[in-house]
């Protein structure tokens, strides 16, 4: 299939004035710009703030490469509304960012010389605000400032050759049988520009990442002029099953078809990836292939506002701090991400929970934009065998530019569950609504409406919890999931904001402790407020010491909430999603990594947390006091499907370098499962007279003789 790329330096205008001429063949203004496409136009220094409207226009040379070519112009995205013609001609408008765009050219309409291929994009439209389009994190969101806009031709443009008709939307299904087979099955629409007649279909599955046997069957077809559907079958023997990689190997295979005419000349072919596997979803626990997983997750953002500077070699890395992690899970937050993504978590054996960019609460004219991106995005990424829930908005009680969690303290913390519960348009009658179109189009996968509603007696979803950030004592959550359990079956945001290291804007930020807050909230988007309740600033000798009390608050925070919800695994948690995996800016926020992937304390806080097996002892009180006799249960938490036999087990209390007390005992534990494997006890030395911190470290060696480890924090006070 000869592919044509139109890539490069395309001329672009931003004045409305051209709007009704620039496509036209004899439009002659010298351009006020040229823009890379892909690319973004923000990307233009002169172009950096700019907001709305711009209107690009290259020229191309043309001549077929096949005989009887069917010729089709594809985009592979544009933020956010995009107008095309081509040669003068109207080929029509696209609303949404993350689909691409195809267009069937008329064989006159294209000439050998000076083709004029002309798009205005609009982000947002005019007349439109965030609010008004479906742009979830790329449009109104805390970790973004409010000038960064990635309007632009983001994806490729292409004129793509067939010969005599194509393949669209191909649809891929794998389901298990009963007699250890697999069933295969490809729906497409195939698009024939010839007299009726008949194709052949030669469909082959074999093996991608491991070693086994393929499988190839030929099908003949009789095609008529115009649309045509193909609905082919072929089943795959003693298929092997795709896993997250903590529970088994992911693995995957690949499918081609290929379409021929009559004489063998190909016509065209698609080729995939695809993983055979079953997901189940019963009172909020997920089942893989007919095996309970805890999902033990990130949120995701988009590796950058400006996806067209995004190279595979970005999302290899991302992905690799992802699974080293130890997440299985990474939910899209807000946003569709690049094709290759989903690629990659496939390989890796990475869960994906997909969001659709839904976020707050939308006017009711929303609905049929919501209702017709909702199947675009279904459409486009029913074949990834990672994405595993699809969940329809966010947070759909909440005001536009709501403070993450809601406002700060325990009033507002209330009035924020009120709003979350009570009935509105939003969560009662927009979302169900988006949930029937998924299960429409796919009904293999979970499709949960919302996310971030907490439904204390009856209902909800998956929730949010940022006790310990909009609150002053992150323990509120034992509180109150004692009283209503139902808000920890799957937790999918908690968290607080952190100082990174080295953060270039803060030398512009004054000298400590003379720091100009104010700039720090508008420009670094921190939520100065919260950051210095939780860490005063008086404390403080200067930036190094308190951007690390800030990383220690965020460790100590996410370490609490992931073992405190692991330690309820299945009773009734079934999952532990941190907010959120790294910045997409240079920012103060709620990230795990900066936006150069450095590392905060609290990556390597949770990578320890969310080991598949990791020794927990019941969270120590807030402070000790000397002489204090303190005792508490010893748990491992067993995220495999295999039980584990007699481990190693080790408990000490040190003071600097010193060892106060040690403990060594065995441990045995079933398979997903929490297993109390003893109580620890110690005393406070009596001696220490001042405020100071002892280290309890734990550590479990497995039966393979690797050692798992944990500490906590002891604070002492006289």
């Amino acid at each position: 299939m000869p592919r044509h790329d139109l890539g490069g330096q395309w001329q672009a205008w931003t004045s409305t004035a051209v709007a009704d001429s620039f496509y036209r063949l004899d439009f002659a203004l010298e351009p006020e710009f040229l823009l890379s496409v892909p690319g973004h136009w923000q990307l233009e220094p002169r172009l950096a703030t700019h907001q709305g409207s711009v209107f690009y226009r290259t020229h191309f040379d043309w001549q077929p490469t096949l005989t009887w070519p069917v010729t089709r112009l594809c985009i592979g995205g544009a933020f956010y509304q995009t107008t095309v013609w081509l040669n003068g001609e109207l080929l029509g408008s696209h609303d949404g960012y993350f689909t691409p765009m195809t267009w069937e050219i008329r064989p006159e309409l294209l000439q050998a010389k000076d083709n004029v291929l002309a798009l205005r994009v609009d982000c947002p439209p005019t007349g439109a605000s965030w609010r008004d389009i479906i742009m979830g994190v790329y449009g109104e969101w805390d970790c973004k400032p409010d000038l960064v806009n990635p309007g632009g031709i983001w994806g490729p443009v292409t004129l793509l050759e067939t010969f005599r008709g194509y393949l669209q939307s191909p649809q891929i299904d794998t389901r298990l049988t009963s007699w250890n087979s697999a069933q295969i099955r490809v729906q497409a629409s195939f698009v024939w520009r010839s007299v009726a007649g008949q194709v052949r279909a030669s469909l082959k599955v074999y093996p991608r990442n491991f070693v086994g046997k393929g499988v190839a069957q030929d099908f003949s077809l009789p095609v008529q002029p115009g649309t045509n559907s193909l609905d082919l079958r072929l089943t795959l023997p003693d298929p092997k099953l795709w896993w997250t990689w903590d529970q088994g190997s992911p693995n995957l295979y690949d499918l081609h078809l290929l379409l021929t005419d009559e004489q063998g000349s190909e016509v065209d072919r698609i080729s995939t990836h695809l993983g055979v596997r079953e997901l189940a979803w019963k009172n909020w626990q997920l089942f893989l292939n007919g095996r309970r997983i805890f999902l033990r997750g990130v949120n995701y953002g988009p590796t950058s506002f400006y996806p067209a500077t995004v190279g595979e070699k970005d999302l290899e890395r991302d992905l690799e701090l992802i699974r080293a992690a130890n997440f299985n899970m990474v939910r899209l937050y807000n946003h569709i991400a690049l094709p290759k993504f989903y690629e990659y978590c496939a390989s890796a054996g990475v869960l994906v929970w997909q969001d659709f960019p839904l976020d707050k609460r939308y006017e009711r004219n929303i609905t049929g934009m919501a209702l017709r991106q909702i199947r675009a995005m279904v459409g486009s990424l029913r074949n990834e065998p990672a994405v595993c829930i699809w969940s329809c908005h966010n947070e759909p009680y909440a005001q536009p530019g709501q403070e993450r969690g809601g406002a700060s303290g325990y009033g507002a913390m209330f009035a924020n569950i009120l709003r979350n519960v009570r009935p509105s348009w939003n969560k009662d009658i927009l979302d169900p609504r988006l949930q029937e179109a998924v299960l429409q189009l796919d009904q293999s996968r979970p499709v949960v409406p919302h996310s971030g509603v907490l439904g204390l007696l009856r209902g909800g979803s998956a929730t949010h919890h940022y006790y310990g950030w909009n609150t002053k004592e992150y323990r509120t959550l034992t509180w109150l999931s004692r009283l209503f359990p139902r808000i920890i079956r799957l937790v999918n945001e908690y968290g607080a904001q952190s100082i990174p290291q080295g953060l270039e804007l803060l030398s512009h930020l004054g000298s400590w402790p003379h720091i100009d807050w104010k700039t720090m909230a508008e420009t670094l988007l921190a939520d100065v407020d919260l950051l210095q309740s939780h860490v005063p600033p008086c404390d403080y000798d200067d930036w190094d010491s308190y951007i690390e009390a800030t990383q220690k608050y965020q460790a100590e925070l996410v370490q609490y909430y992931s073992e405190y919800l692991r330690l309820r695994k299945h009773q009734p948690c079934s999952g532990a999603v941190v907010f959120y995996f790294a910045d997409a800016w240079p920012l103060v926020s709620w990230s795990l990594l900066d936006w150069h992937r450095e590392p905060k304390l609290a990556y390597h806080v949770i990578r320890r947390a969310m080991e598949p097996v990791q020794v927990m002892i019941d969270w120590p009180k807030s402070y000790f006091v000397p002489g204090e006799r303190w005792s508490a249960s010893i748990y491992v938490v067993n995220d495999y499907s295999r039980p584990l036999p007699v481990m190693g087990l080790l408990w000490q209390l040190r003071m600097g370098d010193k060892v106060i007390m040690r403990e060594r005992g065995v441990a045995e534990v079933e398979a997903d499962a929490v297993s109390r494997v003893g109580t620890l006890t110690f005393i406070v030395p009596e001696e220490l007279n001042m405020d100071c911190q002892l280290t309890l470290e734990l550590s479990l060696t497995l039966p393979n003789k690797r050692i798992i480890s944990n500490e906590y924090m002891i604070n002492v006070r006289p």
